[in-house]
């Protein structure tokens, strides 16, 4: 380690390029720690604060990032899916929504399929209407390209 430092007083201020000893003289008369914030620089970058302040506001913050996002699923069925998979992949976006996820349901139609795109909508219609009861429609059914989504949320509160 380098004799001289970069150091930063607790509150942002920049004192320049100091000697370790007199940097650790500084952090003794805040009565706060010396953190290397940044040992790829010449002189290293060295910061006088609180150090288990600064941890404990870091995963306060990381804690409540994680607490809003929501996720959102995707759950692909074909324009020829069968009643037993449909009720499959209700039991799947069932799960979903009570863990507070939304769910895009996406139904992409290939080649000859398109010819037909009205009977896909009429599945994907009662497919939604059956899920009514946990589900609200966020963004109605659309078509983009050769796919048909729609996007669900949670009527019920979100469980762990």
């Amino acid at each position: 380690m380098d004799d001289n430092v970069f150091l930063v007083d607790p509150n942002g201020v920049k004192l320049g390029v100091v000697s370790l000893k007199k940097a650790k003289e500084k952090a003794e008369e805040y009565n706060l720690d010396l953190f290397c914030v940044n040992n790829k620089t010449i002189p290293n970058i060295f910061k006088i604060m609180d150090y288990q302040k600064y941890c404990f506001e870091n995963k306060k913050k990381i804690k409540n990032v994680s607490k809003a996002k929501t996720r959102e699923k995707e759950i692909r069925i074909t324009p020829q899916i069968d009643e037993n998979d449909l009720q499959t992949k209700f039991n799947i976006i069932n799960k979903f929504l009570k863990k507070g996820n939304k769910v895009k349901i996406s139904m992409r139609f290939k080649g000859r399929q398109m010819a037909h795109v009205e009977l896909g909508e009429k599945k994907m219609n009662d497919f939604v209407k059956s899920l009514c009861n946990i589900a609200v429609i966020e963004k109605n059914i659309e078509m983009k390209n050769k796919t048909l989504t729609v996007l669900l949320s949670s009527k019920i509160k979100k469980s762990k």
